[in-house]
């Protein structure tokens, strides 16, 4: 599940990132640089959809322009979605062995005890029979 969260997250990266390159003469024309080098995310992509409304509606670049890039902020969003579900089975997964590990270990203290008591129980005389 980690494995597979990671691998969401690049493909999200690389999708946002070559859409972008795509499209950078309409955000040259919104006024937004791009840095192919730079984290696209549900987070970062909020302000670049602001750009980009303001834009379309300064009439600078039309709706349609835009479009492609402003779908990429729900892409994110779906993606960040899947890691979250993921990452929530991986943590899962890592409290179930921890309490497997806890049963464990209380089984063996409690085998460790036994013996300790039944070897001190022979240690003790056994009270005298009248």
């Amino acid at each position: 599940a980690l494995a597979q969260a990671d691998v969401i997250g690049m493909h999200q990266q690389n999708g946002a990132v070559s859409t972008l390159e795509a499209n950078q003469s309409v955000l040259q024309a919104a006024g937004i640089d791009f840095d192919a080098d730079a984290t696209y995310n549900f987070a970062t992509l909020g302000p670049v959809n602001n750009q980009l409304n303001a834009a379309v509606e300064a009439g600078t670049i039309t709706a349609d322009d835009a479009a492609p890039i402003l779908a990429l902020r729900n892409t994110a969003n779906q993606a960040s979605t899947l890691q979250a579900s993921l990452f929530t089975s991986v943590l899962a997964f890592g409290v179930s062995l921890f309490a497997f590990a806890v049963g464990v270990f209380t089984i063996l203290a409690g085998v460790a005890l036994r013996k300790l008591a039944a070897d001190d129980s022979s240690a003790v005389p056994a009270p005298a029979q009248n």
